[in-house]
């Protein structure tokens, strides 16, 4: 091929030269990124944030819980209070002195009474009121196990949503910095006459969209620490570090979760109003029983003329029994009354249950959906991003495609590496809420 006219030989030389420059840098690119997309997946953030101390503390700081764990200590005091007997009586007293003559001797009926009196109720109303008051305080244990896996639950979720926003902004960071080497590449292809003016605008628009992105996902990680600070009971503002990476996914034993659904802390609390139920028909039973009632009195007297006894002392005693005499109306109504409680306890137990074998059903069914997709993503649809921006790239600077072509397969890269931490969020979000629903849970290889 012949040289043209007015253009030096070495200046041919020099525009070959930064073609290949340009090319090669293509090519290195493009290894660079499958590269880059492998390292990614063994990638983990280091993570200052200890999940299970953010839980303890949280449980420390909530002041709903620190509330309720106050009143079921009060309530754990109760028992001892009703099984007591009420206290006794004790009575002085002075009876039949003479207004016109007062003294011990001047009457044989004026005396000076001490006495002590103690009502006794039946033996059997002690023990039910006794029981009755252990099932309100293991009520009261259960409301706590209820608001504390409550609190244990939102920090979770807080946790990994803060996770998801990190990895974001990470992805877009290291996205928009390979947009970058690509923006490079372009504009020496443009200078050097390769590439078009179009190329060039297009890149720039990308830069600044994501630029914007950026700044978004930025902001985003800053109102999810905020969140999680204050689930824990932190200032919304404090620095807390960075959470650490969810477990690789494995396989739960969706039988053994069943089986555990008797732990649940909705159905344990049931369980506990039906205690209590039962106890309070026992002990509206009890009513029935008769009560007593014990006293004695000292009688101090003066000597008085012409009393055989002298003005001799005397004591006495008397037992009285109170009689439930309006039963029908009255004890009886309070029995018929438990016992439509404990029919409404153990219709509401029933509820409970079934509502939560249909929420651990529902999470079960996510998480394997959630698992497929997941492994989906991985040996699929990433990988195949992925090459399909290596092989655009390597097109693009071989001229067989135009640039919009490795923007979208930029554009598929980046939204398949979201998409796939959007998944382990995701799992991990729901593996907490069947932790809460069943408790701490192992998941098996």
């Amino acid at each position: 091929m012949r040289r043209a006219r007015g253009v030096p030989r070495s200046a041919g030389r020099r525009t070959r030269t930064r073609e290949g420059y340009v090319n090669r840098a293509f090519h290195i690119l493009a290894m660079a990124l499958l590269s880059t997309a492998s390292m990614d997946a063994l990638a983990g953030e280091p993570g200052a944030l200890d999940l299970d101390g953010l839980v303890d503390e949280a449980v420390r700081n909530e002041p709903g819980l620190r509330r309720m764990r106050a009143l079921s200590e009060a309530a754990g005091e109760v028992p001892s209070q009703v099984a007591s007997l009420p206290d006794p009586v004790v009575m002085l007293g002075a009876s039949n002195f003479r207004l016109d003559d007062p003294g011990l001797g001047t009457s044989p009926m004026t005396g000076v009474v001490v006495g002590v009196a103690q009502l006794v109720p039946s033996p059997i109303k002690l023990v039910r009121r006794k029981e009755l008051a252990w099932s309100a305080h293991r009520l009261a244990e259960a409301g706590v196990l209820q608001a504390s896996t409550a609190v244990k639950l939102d920090v979770e979720q807080k946790y990994w949503a803060l996770w998801l926003s990190q990895e974001s902004e990470r992805i877009f960071q290291e996205r928009t910095e390979i947009l970058d080497d690509l923006a490079a590449v372009v504009t020496a292809r443009f200078s050097v006459g390769q590439g078009a003016q179009q190329d060039a605008l297009q890149v720039q628009a990308a830069q600044s969209q994501m630029t914007a992105l950026l700044a978004e996902r930025s902001q985003e990680r800053v109102t999810a620490l905020r969140a999680l600070n204050e689930s824990v009971g932190r200032p919304p503002g404090a620095e807390s570090g960075s959470a650490s990476a969810p477990p690789e996914p494995e396989a739960v034993d969706a039988d053994a979760l069943r089986a555990r659904l008797i732990g649940n802390p909705d159905v344990v609390a049931a369980d506990a109003r039906v205690d209590v139920a039962e106890a309070a028909v026992s002990e509206a039973r009890a009513g029935l029983a008769p009560d007593f009632a014990v006293g004695v009195d000292y009688r101090v007297r003066g000597v008085v003329p012409n009393d055989l006894s002298r003005g001799a002392d005397m004591i006495s005693g008397s037992l009285r029994v109170i009689v439930p005499l309006w039963a029908g109306t009255k004890q009886g109504a309070r029995v018929r009354e438990q016992r439509a409680r404990l029919i409404a306890a153990q219709a509401g137990r029933e509820d409970v249950e079934l509502l939560a074998l249909r929420k651990l059903e529902s999470v079960l069914d996510v998480l394997t959906r959630l698992d497929a997709e997941i492994d989906i993503q991985r040996a699929q649809v990433l990988p195949a991003a992925d090459a399909a921006l290596a092989s655009s790239i390597d097109d693009y600077s071989e001229g067989r495609v135009a640039f919009v072509s490795v923007l979208q397969n930029w554009s598929s890269t980046l939204q398949a590496e979201l998409t796939l931490h959007q998944l382990r969020a995701h799992r991990a979000q729901s593996l907490s809420l069947v932790e809460a629903l069943v408790g701490d849970i192992q998941e098996t290889p």
